[in-house]
């Protein structure tokens, strides 16, 4: 099982699972693996809304920076 899978795995429990601290932090693990590509600013798009939904502002404050850098707020 490579990393991108393992990756999509857990995101898929997470969500089954309705564990939003768990989807932050894998949709933020995923924008890292993917960093540079087309599909980072949609993995960070979601990791910065649930963040924004548990309150966690250091999350919050990282990714809007990253997201800011892209261009995408």
């Amino acid at each position: 099982m490579t990393l991108t899978d393992k990756l999509n795995e857990n995101i898929i429990k997470s969500h089954i699972n309705s564990d939003t601290k768990m989807l932050a932090k894998h949709y933020l693990e995923a924008a890292n693996l993917f960093k540079g590509s087309v599909e980072e600013p949609f993995f960070l798009t979601q990791s910065y809304v649930f963040s924004l939904e548990l309150g966690d502002l250091k999350t919050i404050k990282h990714v809007f920076t990253r997201l800011k850098k892209l261009n995408r707020i």
